[in-house]
């Protein structure tokens, strides 16, 4: 599905004050200020993460003071405590704080997961049944974590088998929220600076406080590797405390893995000492998450809470295996749910399937890949008996939340967020609830359904180097809200592209310049057969690492999507024969505009240009070129005959190969003719070189000397700034170019932006193009010199 690029409009002084004040490399910068860092202060701040500094005080959350009273009391009373979870990782990891917490303050704690498949989300009656009869001695007091928001219905439930309830979560409130018993959630208030946190970061804010009053003030932080790993699977914003709270969690996992966390990174080819947030979410939350998805979440929980090794390993490998077996059932209810599609959807603006047997625990995976694959909120029901269970994803800007909840009056319960939802229905509501939903979306604009891609900025070859990459780490940790940088890279090749992985669906290649390359990995490649034998430049967007392998380090690209880069024409070859052809083939029929100006810039010449008519018959190159080799050269320079000859050639219109060696005035050949033909003909050139090296060294004698006659020379490649090539073209577009430096790949990759440059209209013109030395490709010694300049002519007019 095609994706829209949004490139950050940065604001480049900020960009030069940052790099210069934290003394940090410019692509660092410039991510900082892509994140709204505008001042050196703030991004300190960012790339200094710290609890002390950033971590609210927990007494602001809307209810935490009475259900930390409430705890307290029930811990001193002895009172046995039933600590009520979800089966996805925030729910296991809140459960696991806040058991661990309440154990350590001497409590009677019992951790209870539900069931997803049997008992559904939250305090469900099923659920409640089956955490009543699990002790001999029932809890005296529910505290869900994670969970418990709309569960106004079965608050009172409890409360009229006389359990006590404690409410902690981080959901949406509804209308039903419990009444009379404390309800913990920051997202009551919406100006509670607490509101992006997970349902770890509730729990985990009650204990600090309950540590405080029971004389253990660092309980919490015994629990922030929990915290780190549940407010990462939740995908809550990592800015403020939560981006401490991850950092810190993670300093955890590296330095004290607990056994349970240590094996399942282990057995995923990951690393306690090193791994990240991303390495979380790819390695350790998935196999978390499998034990919920595909029985019994409990499973996960014993293992993060385990601490013998030996029982972490034989836990870790059950993990693994059912990990392995929601994929092989993910598969199966992926291919149901595109064979019906491939039958039914027709361009509908929400997709909604049910299927009798289609297994509860994968239905959300299997929703957020076919949001990608078309591009509209997608909620896929389970049927069991007369219910039906969904969940669901959305899709660029759309408030799934606020679209289900306008169907409400036919859901039994749903809840969730923005992005994803769950949902229990009468299963023959679902037409009707699909037909509500359609009305609503109808009513939207296309662009909410976009998905976009942000991207910090453009970059050249020139950035990508190991030091400028290392910086971006500073940013870690990544998430919602701080995700990895990202960024394009425009007019690239691809080249030794295989496809790999055992589907075939994932391509490995190279993208190169001409002069640079760089490895890259495009996961789930829907075209890789076409990107294989693909010849002409494209457009990438990719996040950058730097890899490790046998003590090298290299840089990889992980390639979000391509473009066939919209500036360039397509060829079949570079070979440097039909390479040239082809760049002549392409030059415009209007290419130049005349303008007559040797009179006007005769007052700031060292000699006299005050010159004869263009349209004047008797005018004579040799008068023109002895005054533009004084001007150029000085007085005591003279031509040599092989340099007189060349300029013979070409003024004839003649194609014009010369070798010569280092040193013997091949400079000076293009000197002279590119002046000419802009104080004569008011004609532009271009002079290639083939590397950009050869250019910043070419480019100051060139301005200078050109000056001296009152023309212009623009330098313009791969590196130049985005803002200044627009400037360029702009200025080429008016005729305000005499010569243009640039690079074989460039002219190459630009040719059709060229078209689109007229200089002249219906009269009689030429553009020259020059080789500085010959194309790469030719692979010739650099001991010779090689100039090939190739007249046109082609109708154009005055301005």
């Amino acid at each position: 599905m095609k994706k829209n690029w949004d490139i950050k409009r940065l604001d480049e002084g900020l960009v030069t004050l940052i790099e210069r004040e934290l003394g940090v490399p410019r692509i660092l910068a410039r991510s900082l200020v892509a994140r709204d860092i505008f001042t050196p202060g703030d991004a300190r701040a960012f790339l200094t993460p710290s609890l002390e500094r950033d971590w609210n005080d927990p007494m602001r959350i809307p209810g935490l003071p009475e259900a930390v009273d409430a705890l307290e009391r029930a811990i001193r009373a002895g009172k046995r405590i039933l600590v009520f979870g979800d089966f996805d990782v925030d729910g296991i990891s809140s459960t696991a704080v806040m058991v661990i917490a309440l154990r350590t303050l001497g409590c009677y704690a019992t951790p209870f997961i539900p069931l997803r498949q049997d008992e559904g989300y939250g305090l469900s009656p099923a659920a409640i049944e089956r955490a009543m009869s699990l002790e001999p001695n029932a809890p005296e007091l529910f505290v869900t974590v994670d969970c418990g928001i709309s569960s106004r219905d079965e608050v009172e439930e409890l409360l009229a088998r006389g359990i006590e309830v404690v409410i902690t979560d981080h959901h949406e409130p509804k209308s039903d929220i419990p009444v009379v018993v404390p309800v913990c959630d920051p997202k009551i208030d919406p100006d509670c600076g607490s509101g992006g946190l997970a349902g770890v970061g509730v729990a985990l804010k009650i204990v600090q406080v309950l540590g405080q009053r029971f004389g253990k003030p660092d309980l919490w932080l015994g629990l922030l590797d929990f915290a780190a790993i549940g407010t990462v699977a939740d995908r809550m914003p990592l800015r403020g405390e939560n981006r401490a709270l991850v950092a810190e969690g993670l300093k955890v996992i590296h330095e004290m893995p607990r056994p349970g966390l240590a094996t399942v990174i282990a057995n995923g080819n990951g690393d306690c000492s090193t791994i990240d947030s991303v390495g979380l979410s790819f390695i350790l939350i998935p196999r978390l998450n499998a034990a919920g998805r595909m029985g019994d979440a409990t499973l996960a929980l014993n293992l993060l809470m385990c601490d013998d090794p030996v029982e972490a390993v034989m836990l870790a490998e059950e993990i693994e295996v059912t990990n392995a077996s929601r994929r092989e059932v993910e598969k199966l209810v992926s291919e149901d749910a595109d064979a019906i599609l491939e039958e039914t959807y027709d361009g509908e603006r929400v997709i909604v399937l049910a299927g009798e047997s289609w297994h509860e625990g994968v239905k959300g995976i299997v929703a957020s890949r076919l949001v990608n694959k078309f591009g509209v909120p997608v909620i896929l029901f389970t049927i069991d008996g007369d219910i039906a269970y969904g969940s669901g994803r959305s899709v660029g800007k759309i408030d799934l939340f606020e679209a289900v909840s306008s169907a409400q009056d036919l859901l039994e319960r749903f809840g969730g967020h923005k992005h994803a939802v769950g949902i229990t229905i009468k299963a023959a509501l679902i037409d009707e609830f699909t037909l509500r939903l359609d009305e609503y979306f109808e009513k939207l604009p296309a662009s909410d359904f976009e998905i976009t891609v942000d991207i910090d900025s453009l970059v050249s070859f020139d950035d990508l180097t190991l030091e400028q990459v290392a910086s971006l780490n500073a940013l870690q940790p990544f998430g919602q809200a701080n995700p990895e940088p990202t960024f394009a890279i425009s007019n690239a090749f691809i080249s030794k592209a295989r496809a790999v992985g055992p589907a075939k669906n994932h391509l490995s290649f190279s993208i190169t310049d001409g002069i640079s390359d760089a490895t890259a990995i495009y996961f789930h490649c829907d075209e890789t057969d076409d990107y294989i034998e693909y010849a002409a430049p494209v457009d990438l967007v990719f996040t950058l690492s730097v890899e490790k392998w046998r003590n090298n380090e290299s840089i990889k690209l992980k390639v979000k999507d391509v473009e066939r880069s919209t500036s360039s024409f397509d060829v079949e070859s570079s070979a440097t024969s039909d390479y040239i052809d082809l760049l002549f083939d392409k030059i415009p029929e209007r290419l130049t505009h005349t303008t007559g100006r040797a009179s006007s810039r005769s007052q700031s010449y060292s000699v006299d240009l005050d010159l004869a008519s263009p349209e004047d018959p008797e005018f004579d190159y040799y008068d023109l070129d002895s005054e533009i080799v004084v001007a150029l050269a000085g007085l005591d320079f003279s031509l040599r005959r092989s340099q007189k000859l060349a300029l013979k050639e070409l003024r004839e219109g003649k194609n014009t190969l010369a070798v010569m060696a280092t040193g013997r005035g091949k400079s000076m050949i293009f000197y002279i003719y590119a002046a000419s033909m802009a104080l004569r003909e008011r004609k532009s050139s271009i002079f290639v070189y083939p590397l950009r090296a050869i250019i910043a060294d070419q480019a100051f004698n060139i301005r200078q000397r050109f000056a001296r006659l009152g023309l212009s020379a623009r330098v313009l490649t791969g590196e130049t700034d985005p803002d200044e090539r627009r400037f360029i073209f702009s200025l080429w577009e008016r005729g305000d170019i005499d010569v243009l430096l640039t690079t074989p790949e460039f002219l190459y990759w630009t040719t059709t932006r060229s078209l689109a440059c007229a200089r002249s209209a219906s009269s009689p013109s030429t553009r020259d193009i020059m080789w500085a030395s010959p194309p790469r490709a030719t692979g010739r010694s650099t001991s010779a010199w090689a100039s090939c300049a190739r007249p046109f002519h082609k109708p154009s007019s005055s301005r």
